[in-house]
């Protein structure tokens, strides 16, 4: 029987997919990383190019969203605000080589990826 997650998720784009795919595998590979006691430099590497695949896809997703005339981009812009918000503190913790928010953060990217992918996302595009 198929995830009823999976349906959902059917109905966007394979583009839109894709992209979804590969961000949240960088996102798993970072969780695994940190739980494998990877470099600080390792880490940070990991996280830039996150940081710099997720602002990639979000300003695509938002132009596609403002050409078809989405009613609501702006509560879909304030969520990837609070998602990049969320990864550049993960960022700053790498850089302080702080341990203890790591396991946290990671895990709330990972949650607000897989929540904001098969409500919002799947209703926009």
């Amino acid at each position: 029987m198929a995830d009823e997650a999976d349906s959902e998720r059917q109905t966007l784009p394979e583009g839109v997919l894709a992209q979804h795919r590969h961000l949240a595998a960088l996102i798993e590979r970072l969780r695994h990383a940190h739980e494998e006691g990877r470099s600080w430099d390792d880490l940070a590497r990991l996280l830039d190019e996150l940081l710099a695949d997720v602002v990639d896809h979000f300003t695509s997703e938002e132009a596609t969203m403002e050409r078809g005339g989405y009613p609501r981009l702006a509560e879909h812009r304030t969520q990837h605000r609070v998602f990049l918000r969320r990864l550049e503190a993960l960022r700053i913790e790498c850089d302080r080589q702080q341990t203890e928010l790591m396991p946290v953060l990671t895990e709330l990217l990972q949650s607000w990826f897989r929540q904001h992918e098969a409500t919002l996302d799947r209703h926009a595009i």
